[in-house]
């Protein structure tokens, strides 16, 4: 039996030693188990035999002489023996078109004993030749343009996939032609979903095939319309035989359980909206378990499933996401950084980088900052009290941010003076953008900040220390209307994290020639050592860092309060006070 032998060439091909002739048949031939004996054993006669047991066991065969990449024949039919092949309309199918390969000839049995149904519906008369009779074997086959016959399996193997009709042989012919793999079987099965999935079981060479199923995927997509690309592709390291020697189609694992195992060792979705589309992920695909970074369709998913998905991650994370995103973000956490990237807090312009809060025709631009939450939403309220054309930054993520918020504020006003206004660490973010519009030639006539101290030393926080400061923002009320998505509350929960691991970074230490006004809350850090007594932040340091003036006030309020209600008015009109300090500085030099 075919099978048999496959095995004893993997687990010891000295068996063949010795022999003369080779006759194979039962199953379709592997190429590469036989070209594997042919180069071991040249002089061996190699015999491909055909033939269903109601033609007594032969009925064509086929001498292979040489190598192949693709399916062996099964040859001519032997002598006393006709074979026919006919289309679904009982004629005879011409060169090139599969069709049921039916026998007849001298070695014809019978029937089926005491089955007369049986016999009647597999035992019917000659089409050409009506005294005699053949037999329908309910295997696919067609002519080659070479007088011999291609084996292509059993009709009945054909399965419906999302209203196609497959071929599962043809499918394996393509498997067949990585040369890494040795055996395939493609079987159309029942997952639980709503019809049928295609799942190959594949034995290769297993340490060159190392993580290839992947690939082996990509390269199918190349060859088959996606419908016919396996939505399970299972690696063996033998196939599974019963008592036959045939494949035991029993015996073959579950792909669903299979595909758990292998990816068992991966990562754990890990954010609120990574564990959100891994329920989805469950409810569609039918798995128990997803690791953040699996490939969508390595778990069985196409077309099909992927509109389902998107209907739920709309439904249920009030996100729009393109079907063409899944190709290009086939994991979880793809998708849910997609997802975070596209997700908008509900305030027109709020989402951008910078963000025209409140528009004054007579007023001068300001450019505000953000604190350590990294948002423009906390300037809402100041903005429109100001007497200034007021534009709020969020944070920005990349690395270029200096250079980007400079960019932004000139395409505002391409020449300045400018005035930068910044929350707690935003003032040392306006303090180092003011350095990077001085050093383009720009003058910022004065930046005001609200309890920010100049940093001497990196701060680095504890994590403990980044959490509570961002449930702290998160369950804030003036903020929790924003927040009506776990999709929201995790953008803001990453743009905190980003903002304030690069507030611990930061150190104050270039010179600049803009005026700095200061204004503290009621109760400020002045200043900040750590163990050894060293100076870490400093309010008054800001002297030694700018050529122009230092300017310190108190405000009203604790830190966390000072731009919001009861002390947003009168904080209001203090940074009105200071904005009438620094407007006479604001007229351009004469040309």
């Amino acid at each position: 039996m075919v099978a048999t032998s496959n095995q004893h060439v993997d687990t010891d091909i000295n068996l063949f030693a010795g022999l003369k002739q080779l006759l194979v048949g039962g199953e379709k031939l592997s190429s590469f188990h036989v070209n594997k004996v042919r180069e071991r054993y040249p002089h061996l006669t190699i015999i491909n035999g055909y033939g269903p047991t109601e033609n007594t066991t032969f009925t064509t065969c086929h001498r292979i002489e040489r190598s192949y990449l693709g399916d062996i024949p099964i040859g001519r039919p032997i002598s006393n023996t006709q074979v026919l092949i006919l289309d679904h309309a009982g004629s005879p199918a011409p060169v090139g078109i599969p069709g049921e390969i039916c026998a007849a000839g001298d070695g014809l049995a019978r029937g089926y004993l005491n089955d007369p149904e049986l016999t009647r519906e597999r035992f019917v008369q000659h089409p050409l030749e009506p005294a005699q009779r053949i037999y329908r074997t309910g295997d696919l086959g067609l002519w080659r343009a070479d007088g011999t016959i291609e084996y292509l399996g059993r009709i009945d193997d054909q399965v419906k996939i999302r209203g196609y009709r497959i071929e599962p042989a043809e499918i394996e012919y393509h498997i067949l032609q990585d040369p890494m793999v040795k055996e395939t079987l493609v079987l159309g099965k029942d997952l639980g979903g709503p019809g049928k999935d295609l799942v190959a079981y594949v034995t290769a060479n297993k340490t060159a095939f190392e993580g290839g199923m992947g690939e082996l995927r990509e390269r199918l997509k190349q060859l088959l319309p996606e419908y016919m690309v396996p939505s399970y592709i299972v690696h063996l390291d033998r196939m599974p035989l019963n008592a036959n020697g045939k494949v035991d189609r029993k015996a073959l694992p579950d792909p669903l359980v299979t595909q758990e195992i292998q990816h068992a060792r991966h990562e754990a979705p890990g954010t609120e909206t990574e564990h959100q589309l891994n329920e989805i992920w469950k409810e569609v695909l039918g798995h128990t378990q997803f690791g953040a970074t699996d490939n969508f369709f390595d778990w069985g998913g196409h077309s099909l499933k992927v509109t389902k998905v998107v209907a739920l991650i709309k439904a249920r994370l009030g996100a729009v996401v393109p079907l063409t995103v899944f190709f290009t973000r086939p994991t979880i956490r793809e998708l849910a950084e997609y997802i975070l990237d596209g997700a908008k807090f509900g305030v027109v312009g709020i989402d951008e980088a910078i963000v025209p809060l409140s528009v004054d025709p007579g007023g001068p631009n300001l450019f505000a900052f953000p604190p350590g939450t990294g948002d423009a939403l906390g300037f809402v309220q100041i903005a429109s009290r100001l007497p200034c054309r007021f534009y709020g930054f969020n944070f920005i993520e990349a690395e270029s941010r200096l250079q980007d918020y400079a960019d932004l504020i000139t395409r505002v006003d391409a020449d300045g003076p400018y005035i930068l206004f910044g929350y707690s660490s935003g003032g040392n973010l306006a303090y180092h953008v003011t350095r990077e519009l001085e050093q383009r030639g720009r003058r910022v006539a004065g930046i005001i900040m609200v309890d920010s101290a100049r940093k001497l030393q990196r701060t680095p926080f504890a994590g403990e220390e980044i959490e509570r400061i961002t449930n702290d923002f998160l369950e804030d009320e003036s903020v929790r209307s924003y927040m009506a998505s776990a999709v929201l509350r995790e953008k803001s929960q990453r743009l905190i994290r980003s903002s304030l691991r690069y507030v611990e970074s930061a150190v104050d230490y270039h010179m600049i020639d803009a005026d700095i006004h200061v204004l503290t809350s009621e109760n400020p850090i002045t200043e900040y050592r750590d163990d050894t007594g060293t100076l870490l932040i400093s309010q008054a340091g800001w002297a030694d860092v700018t050529r122009g003036r230092l300017r310190i006030r108190r405000g009203v309020g604790d830190h966390n309060y000072m731009l919001a209600y009861p002390h947003l008015e009168r904080n209001a009109e203090l940074i009105c006070q200071e904005l009438d300090e620094i407007l006479p500085r604001l007229t351009k030099p004469s040309q």
